[in-house]
């Protein structure tokens, strides 16, 4: 039962590979895109018609093993929040992608790549094979390779090294 935030800095293809990556590392685990703004999760249901629909018992928790994803729909932390809560009691792991701080556990994501500067606090680092990145106090993570990225975006099971570098992002303690 444990819900982490994802807030990626300036990428919006991580801010889409960041939560399904940290997801996927946890086995059975529920992506909520709470980040109205950003580019969406692909996922035939959302947050927005949850919300609408005052979900029963049995759609908050899970039916299989392996990664489910809600998209936005246009939901926001305001709105979410306690579906957030009440989700996290059901399910082993939950990731909330966001786009601005929350009052969760957050994880931020930041691409070594040049002009971002390190992050004050710990962060979790994205490899991008560009020269002059500088990661800070936190998890470097490599890069991912294409089948991994595929596998994800098609809401399928991936185990790479990517996705398993991922874990040690649970087992950190992140504010």
């Amino acid at each position: 039962m444990a819900v982490l935030a994802v807030h990626t800095h300036a990428d919006g293809l991580l801010s889409v590979l960041a939560p399904l990556g940290l997801g996927a590392a946890a086995g059975t685990a529920l992506v909520l895109d709470l980040d109205p703004s950003g580019v969406q999760l692909p996922s035939p249901t959302t947050v927005a018609e949850m919300i609408s629909a005052s979900p029963t018992l049995d759609q908050l928790r899970p039916t299989r093993s392996g990664l489910a994803v809600l998209a936005s729909g246009g939901a926001a932390w305001d709105a979410g929040s306690e579906l957030v809560e009440a989700l996290g009691r059901n399910w082993p792991a939950v990731v909330v992608k966001v786009a601005e701080p929350v009052p969760l556990a957050t994880v931020p994501v930041r691409p070594l790549m040049p002009g971002v500067a390190p992050s004050m606090t710990p962060a979790v680092y994205q490899q991008t094979g560009l020269p002059g990145g500088r990661a800070g106090e936190g998890i470097v993570l490599p890069r991912p390779g294409g089948r991994v990225i595929r596998q994800l975006m098609a809401g399928q099971a991936s185990r790479g090294k990517w996705v398993r570098s991922w874990r040690a992002v649970w087992r950190r303690p992140w504010s």
